[in-house]
């Protein structure tokens, strides 16, 4: 059997679809390729957010590159239809899903015709889904800090 680490990362299927679906969408992402640990949000991710998120992932042992930036608004001006939206979350398959605001949550649900909103804590697809109103927000006070931290820590920690 072949060592896994000298392997091209193409040689592995899943990781194949997740570098087709990054070239796809390259405008809309952002960090890590990996995609296992995403964060969907309406723009792209202020500073602080993404340094919250990428510490909190590389607690959670997904590695200080394991986080993978969704934003529904690309770089190009363009915006996520609900179907992108489906094969961009399917095409990368995470394992945890943080979405940061309530205009993405929106999105989110539409995108998989779901009929009632999704759930501060959600199951999507057999995802751990995480919702908050707005990340941004709440990354401004202490308390609010401490309020995503502790529901982030609830998300499956990497090898499980």
């Amino acid at each position: 059997m072949p060592d896994m680490d000298k392997r091209h990362p193409t040689s592995d299927p899943y990781a194949f679809e997740r570098l087709r679906v990054l070239k796809e969408f390259q405008p809309f992402c952002q960090g890590g390729g990996a995609g296992l640990f995403v964060a969907l949000s309406t723009r792209a991710p202020s500073d602080s957010m993404h340094d919250a998120l990428t510490k909190s992932a590389a607690a959670l042992r997904w590695g200080s590159d394991g986080i993978t930036f969704i934003s529904r608004n690309g770089t190009d001006g363009d915006s996520l239809t609900d179907d992108a939206l489906y094969q961009l979350i399917e095409g990368f398959d995470p394992i945890c899903l943080v979405i940061c605001d309530t205009e993405s949550a929106a999105a989110c649900a539409s995108a998989y015709h779901l009929s009632s909103p999704i759930d501060p804590r959600y199951r999507l697809a057999g995802r751990c889904v995480r919702v908050f109103d707005d990340l941004e927000a709440q990354l401004e006070t202490e308390h609010g800090r401490e309020s995503v931290w502790g529901e982030l820590k609830t998300l499956p920690q990497f090898p499980f």
